[in-house]
């Protein structure tokens, strides 16, 4: 185990496409001094759980939302100093912090940085004060231009932007618009995501009741196709179904992912997942395991900061799943050929410790000949065109 993933849940306000796990909470009444106390619980717990082979040195932390940056650099320092008081940081260890507009000034953004923070990964989404309006963002787009040169100026030299299309009431002349208010800076990393309308968030509700304006279809590949040319033109370079980075500046943390790597996921609404050799036995006797088959864990912390503050290190504050040996071929293959190299089947065997699935061969092979996989010896990998159609060729490995 070499990523940790914090979930902080706490959000100035609630945007109207999210159905993370976060709370809208004012700046001033923000209860750290309780959710560090539960997160440090849980930290401790894990600390014990992790069998002795997977304490290696951290590679990449992640302060994820919510709106982490509306933690004290204080409490930041605090948990990175009590982590490694536990578990050794690797001397190139990657340190993100998620930042959103409104969260922190220059001199908060330079305590962070004194704290420990290497990295920031700034949810601009756009600059299009109607398209923000309707996202729920709570900031203009000034104001997050402001934020953004605060972020230089305070000598972070590797931050990430995240960026929105196909969103309502978008046009192509507003989404080449935020592109050019953000081409004066030295960004070393961005992800653009097409919405996806979730479930249980006001725009689902709006969908349904036909009041989401979305572009055509043919507008949102236009924006795909010009966020294409304006990342090329900055020497930016597509790695991921939604990242584009320059070389030697990709995203650490979420290429753990990616690779179908070990992670811990630690706060109310986080996500983590562990190969079953990665467990002490003491872990899989608090959870009941000693005498289950399976591949590795996927564990899911409740969404209930309150609950989580009191008892993060209770088996009560957490779902578990099982993963089979069946399904983590699968995932392990969805999560290969989300990246634009895509994977190998030396990689696979490696993984598992076993031969190349036969009909994982015939779905690639289905895919080759319809023209979206590229297969070079034993690499294969998505084109720009199977890229465009990822969620069907993936699924399929579900079904298949």
């Amino acid at each position: 185990m070499s990523s940790i993933y914090l979930h902080i849940p706490f959000c100035l306000t609630k945007c109207h496409y999210c159905d993370f796990y976060s709370l809208p909470w004012e700046d001033k009444s923000l209860p750290e001094k309780a959710f560090l106390k539960g997160l440090k619980r849980e930290i401790s717990l894990w600390s014990s759980w992790l069998h002795q082979q997977a304490k290696s040195p951290i590679k990449t932390i992640f302060f994820g939302g919510g709106t982490p940056s509306l933690l004290s650099p204080e409490g930041v320092e605090e948990i990175l100093a009590y982590l490694k008081s536990l578990v050794p940081f690797s001397s190139e260890v990657e340190i993100t912090l998620e930042l959103n507009p409104k969260t922190a000034g220059l001199e908060k953004l330079r305590a962070f940085r004194q704290s420990g923070i290497h990295r920031i990964s700034m949810g601009l989404q756009s600059l299009d004060e109607q398209v923000l309006k309707l996202l729920g963002r709570g900031h203009s787009g000034e104001e997050a231009l402001q934020t953004l040169q605060a972020v230089s100026e305070a000598g972070f030299t590797n931050y990430s932007l995240d960026l929105m299309y196909g969103l309502p009431r978008q046009t192509l002349k507003s989404f080449e618009a935020t592109l050019k208010g953000i081409q004066d800076f030295d960004f070393s990393h961005l992800s653009a995501y097409e919405l996806i309308v979730e479930k249980a968030t006001p725009f689902y509700r709006w969908y349904q009741q036909g009041q989401l304006n979305l572009p055509q279809e043919e507008i949102t590949i236009q924006m795909e196709e010009t966020l294409q040319t304006f990342c090329e033109s900055r020497g930016l370079r597509r790695y991921e179904i939604s990242n584009y980075a320059k070389p030697g500046e990709e995203c650490k943390h979420n290429l753990v992912y990616w690779n179908y790597e070990n992670f811990l996921g630690l706060g109310p609404g986080a996500v983590g997942f562990l190969k079953k050799d990665q467990l002490s036995e003491e872990a899989k006797s608090f959870w009941k395991l000693e005498n289950k088959d399976f591949y590795g864990l996927r564990f899911n912390k409740k969404k209930d900061w309150l609950a989580y503050a009191k008892h993060a290190d209770e088996a009560s504050t957490w779902d578990l799943e099982l993963i089979s040996l069946e399904q983590a071929r699968a995932e392990f293959f969805m999560m290969a050929l989300r990246k634009t190299q895509g994977s190998t089947q030396s990689l696979y065997e490696k993984h598992f410790k076993e031969p190349f699935p036969q009909d994982f061969i015939k779905i690639l092979e289905k895919y080759q000949k319809r023209g979206w996989i590229e297969k070079d010896k034993d690499r294969f990998w998505l084109n720009h065109e199977g890229l465009r159609f990822s969620q069907e060729v993936m699924g399929e490995f579900l079904v298949g």
